[in-house]
């Protein structure tokens, strides 16, 4: 074979995650071409699957064959992955390097690399090296069901490493500003201000909050804008869309603007919140559920949990003061204005009539081996039950396959719903009987979807924060008795539920009641009450502040009680 087509293979490997196939083709290349005609996207190609497979000097003492202008050239690529180009610009990091491919493969169902990916995490989390740590590194940990002491760890390292040097440090804050209008100035800074679990946990609570209080501004610094975004920038009193501009003025521009409390939505994902929150654009900063993990006083003073999810045994790990809700303070309402789809019938959908449907409309990244072994093991008890799952990428969704095969579960137990948009997808949710949660990091939007639908759902504990918050968000909703503490738990409660239909009823009865029109409506289902306590939290923070108090621990009371 020619050296371009094996080079062409070695592309297409690691395009697909598989990076010892990578590995052999580019080896074969190296082989075949003379040193001084390798050309620099091959020598970062293979430095890139040699971090992956774990040879890390290896992979240091190849990226040196890269010269300054090449690097420079590369850094400019539209092809190059945008975080590793990242760690490319400031050196070479090749724990960061294997971290984040070997989170890339998990995505692509290839969690084989889970080793090398915590390997990676717990080395770069003991260390400092030249290169500031990558923000995607502290999500991916939260994502992959990492424990509190390791994020912690993470954002610790990330904030030390991008602290602005003395001279590029703000001023500290004068005294606040008086008023005219006697509310408090709250900026709403994120990135997923779209079509996006930021926006629909966060829309209701937004229009709910009393404007007569609260002046809120929406920051956003991701390009990318839909339906969604219009529809978030409608409820604020103003809006600013600053996406690629630097961090540094991003937050002097939030200070010279006089905001009382910035309000962060999702710090670690692809918009740089984070950096924007280690300049201090404004005298406090209370970090939302978007990203629900230890963040620590460098990047944010307060962060908002609940007891369940954040329990006591945890807190030693969460440096900033905590703002205890009384329940999960995710909650999910009606979304946009806009009459709701109809629910279609089962025939309709391709389900068969008589089956029990067991909804797991996760994202495909937390399709875990826990999560192919738990429902495996649910599926061989039920014989009844089929799984919903949606529509993912080919290599993603043949590697689920192959591993349900190899645990005796064909093809026909499954339904796999194709793409659809937000309204018709919590329609069709309806005709399912129960809704699996994952593991190690378990739903939060999805589940809220599920139970707004009126389906009842199962879930288990995690290592990490990501872990229990489906255990705060079903306890929510009544639904204790679906609480496991262990996979076996897991899979003997839905097993039970499926063998006595007078179970399945309690637990559908049980949710109804905490459904909108139900006596009971639940703070996970009732944005208005959740916006309650945000003013609360953000009047309590900052009668505290003026009275020249640092940041300390509070509870929320719910008044509605």
């Amino acid at each position: 074979m020619k050296a371009a087509e094996t080079l062409q293979q070695a592309r297409l490997a690691l395009h697909s995650a598989d990076f010892r196939t990578a590995r052999a083709c580019f080896d074969a290349v190296l082989r075949a071409v003379p040193a001084e005609q390798i050309r620099p996207a091959l020598w970062f190609g293979y430095a890139c699957t040699l971090a992956a497979l774990g040879e890390l000097r290896a992979s240091t003492e190849t990226i040196r064959y890269i010269g300054p202008d090449d690097r420079l050239a590369l850094l400019q690529h539209p092809h190059t992955d945008r975080a590793l180009a990242d760690v490319l610009a400031v050196g070479w990091d090749a724990h960061q390097v294997q971290g984040l491919l070997c989170a890339y493969a998990m995505r692509q169902g290839r969690w084989e690399y889970r080793p090398g990916f915590v390997a990676a995490l717990e080395a770069l989390a003991q260390r400092c090296a030249g290169v500031p740590l990558h923000r995607s590194l502290v999500f991916d940990a939260f994502s992959f069901g990492s424990d509190d002491g390791l994020i912690a760890a993470l954002t610790r390292r990330f904030a030390d490493d991008h602290a602005p040097s003395p001279a590029a440090r703000p001023a500290a804050a004068s005294a606040p500003s008086p008023r005219t209008d006697g509310r408090l100035r709250i900026a709403l800074l994120g990135g997923g201000f779209r079509r996006h679990p930021t926006y629909f946990l966060h829309r209701d609570v937004v229009a709910g909050l009393d404007r007569a209080r609260l002046h809120l501004t929406g920051i956003y610094l991701d390009p990318d804008v839909d339906v969604y975004t219009d529809d978030l920038r409608g409820l604020c009193d103003a809006w600013q869309h600053r996406a690629g501009e630097d961090p540094a003025e991003v937050a002097q521009a939030m200070r010279a603007d006089g905001y009382d409390i910035v309000w962060s939505l999702g710090s670690f994902q692809q918009s740089p919140v984070a950096e924007v929150l280690l300049h201090r654009p404004a005298q406090l900063i209370v970090n939302g559920l978007a990203s629900y993990y230890p963040h620590g006083r460098g990047l944010v003073d307060y962060a908002v949990i609940d007891p369940i999810t954040v329990p006591p045994a945890a807190h030693a790990h969460w440096d900033e003061a905590l703002i205890e809700f009384p329940a999960t303070p995710y909650v999910l309402g009606r979304g946009m204005p806009g009459a709701p789809a109809a629910r279609p019938d089962r025939a309709a959908l391709g389900l068969p009539a008589d089956a029990l449907v067991l909804a797991a409309t996760h994202q495909s990244y937390k399709l875990s081996p826990e999560c192919l072994a738990l429902w495996a093991a649910v599926l061989q008890r039920c014989p009844q039950a089929v799984l919903w799952r949606l529509e993912s990428k080919p290599a993603t969704d043949a590697a689920w396959r192959a591993g349900l095969a190899r645990h005796g579960i064909g093809p026909e137990r499954e339904w796999i719903a194709p793409a659809t948009s937000w309204a018709a997808h919590q329609a069709r949710l309806g005709v399912a009987d129960l809704f699996l949660d994952a593991t190690p990091m378990g739903g939060h939007t999805t589940l809220l979807e599920a139970l707004a639908q009126g389906v009842p759902a199962v879930t288990v504990l995690g290592p990490g924060p990501a872990g229990r918050i489906g255990h705060a968000i079903l306890q929510a909703v009544g639904l204790d008795d679906a609480c496991t503490a262990t996979a076996r738990e897991y899979v003997e409660s839905v097993a039970r539920w499926a063998a006595d239909g007078s179970l399945r009823r309690r637990w559908r009865e049980q949710l109804q009641q905490h459904l909108p029109g139900g006596p009971h409506l639940s703070p996970a289902l009732d944005p208005a009450r959740q916006a309650r306590w945000w003013e609360q939290a953000f009047t309590r923070i900052w009668q505290r502040h003026l009275q020249g108090l640092p940041p300390a621990s509070l509870r929320i009371v719910d008044e509605a009680q």
